[in-house]
């Protein structure tokens, strides 16, 4: 990078430093950031965003610990560590608790920590109250489609990817077809040393008439196999400035395809927090942000709340009647003996709301029609789902730059 610009990054970590010694406790890390390479795909979200200098990771940094700073100080602690933790998991729970503490502050309510319930000693995250007097408990969780085990192995092939991205090639890039799980550590080192090898083998001139030509079906291929996990790789030609380092060595990657579960991942969630606090006295609204490789879209979250739909016709006139349509007993607020978890009055859905990209991540809340304490005037301005009779009543919301007071053009 320019040097300027290095000097003057330098400078704003130091004033940053400076202005907020004395600030206890913080979000983040002190200390100067000077790590102005790409995300491995190891490192921790909150690994990189905190040793990152660049612009927007700085933007980041700056309104998480703002609103980080405007939570309750008995909250702060706990979720300070669950925020710094390599943990997946663990990290996106504490970031989702700071962005709907947010949201609530900019509905002017009033949220009281880890209250106290007469009958258990379990505490829900919150309980909120609005200046009319209304209140509810309020509880966060995540969703994803990760298990340890499989994140595990995960792990395993991302380490012999990051070491291949490593590689630098004045002429070529890499595609990558990685497929299966490896059982076991791979050779990183080796497999390094291969792929270096055989893209040293090649004609870079030769490999971009082919390009032409006939287009990347044309170019080699290369394999590696090893404890179940093949690695498919072929070389894309590139022209490189003198000394500019790429950054990537892949520039390419296809993923295998798998089979999507956000809805069952969603039902799972909420029911863990559906039956945790038993008959309550007021409200209580469960907030889920939903972290799937794609987001999950409103046919899945009724699935998940209400049930799988099903489409039945009449034997003796399938061509000519209508379907009729159901839904299976198998969602959260409905099973085969009818309603149930009356005591959970509203799913609250973030959905896939991560640091980066906030005003895309869609705010949406679901209400529970047979909820035994309704609080359908809460979270005013969200999008909402409200039940009439025989189905539900989509009410669209502000987007989700407005709720949490974001520009549209984050965090750019």
């Amino acid at each position: 990078m320019e040097w300027k610009e290095w000097a003057k990054s330098l400078c704003f970590q130091l004033w940053e430093m400076i202005v907020t010694a004395f600030v206890r406790p913080r979000l983040f890390g002190y200390g100067l950031r000077t790590q102005w390479h790409i995300p491995k795909r190891n490192d921790s979200h909150y690994a990189y965003l905190n040793v990152s200098p660049r612009p927007e990771a700085s933007k980041v940094r700056k309104v998480l610990e703002h609103w980080y700073s405007a939570m309750p100080d008995n909250s702060k602690p706990d979720v300070r560590g669950r925020f710094r933790s390599p943990d997946y998991a663990q990290h996106f729970s504490a970031f989702t608790e700071i962005a709907i503490n947010r949201l609530v502050r900019r509905l002017k309510y009033h949220a009281e920590v880890h209250p106290e319930l007469p009958e258990t000693p379990r505490h829900p995250d919150f309980l909120l109250t609005a200046s009319n007097g209304t209140n509810c408990f309020l509880e966060v969780t995540v969703c994803t489609d990760s298990d340890p085990v499989n994140d595990g192995k995960r792990r395993l092939k991302n380490a012999v990817l990051d070491a291949v991205d490593g590689i630098v090639h004045p002429a070529f890039m890499l595609g990558v077809e990685p497929r299966g799980v490896p059982q076991g550590p791979l050779p990183q080192k080796r497999i390094r040393q291969e792929v270096e090898r055989n893209l040293s083998s090649l004609d870079p001139l030769k490999i971009v008439a082919d390009l032409r030509e006939k287009g990347l079906e044309a170019m080699p291929r290369f394999q590696f196999a090893e404890l179940g996990w093949e690695f498919e790789y072929y070389p894309i030609p590139v022209h490189r400035k003198a000394g500019k380092h790429p950054g990537r060595m892949i520039g390419l990657e296809t993923f295998e395809t798998r089979k999507l579960t956000a809805s069952a991942s969603l039902r799972d969630s909420v029911l863990r927090k559906a039956k945790r606090y038993g008959a309550l006295s007021s409200g209580y609204v469960v907030a889920v942000n939903v972290l799937s490789d794609f987001r999950i879209d409103r046919d899945e979250i009724c699935e998940a709340l209400f049930g799988t739909p099903q489409y039945h016709f009449r034997a003796d006139s399938f061509a000519s009647s209508d379907p009729e349509f159901s839904r299976l007993p198998d969602g959260v607020w409905f099973d085969k003996g009818g309603p149930r978890y009356t005591t959970l009055s509203a799913v609250l859905i973030a959905n896939a709301l991560y640091p980066w990209n906030m005003p895309k991540g869609e705010l949406l809340i679901v209400h529970n029609p047979w909820a035994v304490h309704p609080c359908r005037d809460l979270f005013p301005g969200v999008t909402a789902a409200v039940p009439i009779e025989d189905h539900l009543d989509w009410r669209e919301g502000l987007a989700t730059e407005e709720l949490l007071g974001l520009p549209t053009s984050w965090p750019y």
